[in-house]
């Protein structure tokens, strides 16, 4: 197998992050106290928003990562650089550029770098 020219890994991520249609925006963990001093956890919104390629996993996906105690419902690309950490969440806001009911998202495990993208494995807040 050959190594990438040196333009190859550049166009390869332009091309990943030309097609990401989602919006997401980051809800960043903080922890406070009650009235009991009992810990909270805070997630305040953050003001930018996240160009991102969200993905419902399948039956099949959801399983197989269940077997190795991985309970993810989604993934998420999003472009290299991005700034998340795995206490965080995600809101999904806009899917292909519409703008839907807004799903809020635990992040499952540290973000994974990938060639052309951060790989993020996601799981649904219950409400």
């Amino acid at each position: 197998m050959r190594d990438l020219g040196p333009g190859e890994l550049a166009a390869m991520r332009d091309e990943s992050v030309a097609a990401m249609q989602d919006v997401a925006k980051r809800l960043v963990y903080s922890l406070s106290t009650d009235a009991f001093n009992t810990p909270i956890p805070v997630y305040t919104l953050a003001d930018n928003e996240l160009d991102c390629a969200f993905l419902p996993l399948s039956a099949s996906e959801v399983k197989r990562l269940a077997l190795m105690d991985i309970y993810a419902e989604a993934s998420v690309r999003m472009p290299l650089g991005t700034t998340l950490e795995k206490e965080d969440r995600l809101r999904i806001s806009k899917r292909f550029g519409s703008p839907i009911s807004v799903d809020d998202f635990d992040i499952v495990g540290e973000p994974m770098i990938r060639m052309s993208c951060l790989l993020v494995l996601l799981k649904r807040v219950q409400p």
